[in-house]
């Protein structure tokens, strides 16, 4: 197993932060466009597609803007980050937690995170880029782990090497913001109040 040098997680965290601005931006539109007709709402397919999309696209646009290669095998796509003499190939893959606070991931048996290709020059890993979406079509975290195994009969649940988490996380308890008033711009009414007392 080799581990990412720090120049590809700060990719990969530039590829997890437009993924984030994208949903934080746009993630709206998906439940604008899945109200357009009822049938849109019988299930979570039509929104859950267009929330991937938007996604892919948004990692897409980084991942080109920060050098990392793109391939797009069978409906997925793929991040390879390349150091030393091995390939990593990051799946984008939409996950969840379990109840006891874990990643899930999960795959079909004949997905290509399952195998790797045999060659002489390059060791590949599989890895995951994945990501947790919530409800209003937004991303709440996006973490890197290599794929070590798997469990189940299918679908298979993706067993996962150490985290590398890639999205900033919640604020602190007790976080106090510092943001002041810009110059120039103080309260014309208070102003204006004062003045006339």
């Amino acid at each position: 197993m080799s581990h990412p040098s720090d120049v590809e997680i700060q990719r990969l965290k530039a590829v997890a932060r437009e993924m984030i601005e994208s949903g934080d931006e746009s993630g709206y539109l998906v439940g604008v466009a899945a109200a357009q007709h009822s049938s849109f709402g019988n299930t979570r397919r039509p929104s859950s597609a267009m929330e991937r999309e938007l996604f892919l696209d948004a990692a897409r646009q980084a991942a080109s803007r920060e050098g990392l290669g793109i391939e797009e095998p069978c409906g997925g796509v793929d991040l390879i980050g390349v150091g030393g003499n091995y390939i990593r190939r990051y799946r984008i893959k939409r996950g969840a937690r379990t109840s006891a606070g874990d990643f899930k991931f999960v795959c079909g048996l004949g997905s290509s995170l399952l195998t790797t290709e045999p060659d002489t020059l390059y060791i590949e890993e599989r890895w995951i880029l994945g990501y947790l979406s919530s409800n209003d079509h937004t991303v709440e975290e996006v973490i890197a782990a290599q794929v070590i195994g798997h469990k189940g009969d299918g679908p298979v649940e993706l067993v996962l090497g150490p985290i590398i988490p890639l999205s900033d996380g919640p604020l602190p308890d007790g976080f106090t913001s510092t943001d002041e008033g810009l110059d120039g711009f103080d309260d014309a009414d208070e102003a204006g109040d004062e003045g006339a007392a």
